[in-house]
């Protein structure tokens, strides 16, 4: 018994043969979903709060805290990210407009979990921004100097980053 082909016209999917089975779809997490979302409304220009909603109607096998969670950092990361980008921007080598998308949102929703939810420890934080196709080192390298603002001396409200020393 043969795979089925594609429909006259159209190609399979790049980098699977016609005979490759499709692989099942990756499990949807609150982080990835927030991810899409902020993904849409940067490059879209999707509204945050339709593009949240048919992402969480899509997805009704996520529980309710995963939900919470998600529009917590979609909604978080777009009051914050000029702070956000601020702090990413002075750790880039290159500049935050030169990165994909994906990264960028990626490291965006890192660099919120650190700084500004502080019942998701670090590691966590740190461990969501791996990405298919990305070295993990990069991104994990921008988000471990990324400093808490709750380790900060008392009255400051500035975002400190520690650098490791060169």
């Amino acid at each position: 018994m043969s795979a089925p082909k594609p429909p006259a016209g159209r190609k399979p999917p790049a980098g699977r043969k016609p005979s490759e089975p499709a692989r099942p779809p990756a499990a949807v997490t609150a982080r990835s979903l927030a991810r899409a979302v902020l993904e849409r409304v940067e490059v879209g220009g999707a509204y945050a709060n339709r593009a949240l909603s048919a992402a969480l109607d899509r997805t009704p096998a996520l529980s309710a805290e995963d939900r919470a969670l998600a529009t917590e950092l979609v909604y978080g990361v777009l009051r914050r990210r000029g702070r956000i980008d601020r702090a990413l921007q002075a750790l880039a080598t290159s500049g935050l407009d030169r990165l994909d998308v994906r990264v960028l949102v990626t490291l965006r929703v890192g660099a919120y979990q650190i700084l500004f939810l502080d019942r998701v420890p670090a590691y966590a934080a740190v461990a969501s921004c791996a990405l298919p196709g990305v070295p993990p080192r990069r991104i994990v390298l921008i988000d471990r100097q990324i400093e808490p603002p709750s380790r900060m001396p008392t009255g400051s409200r500035l975002i400190r980053l520690s650098r490791k020393p060169t």
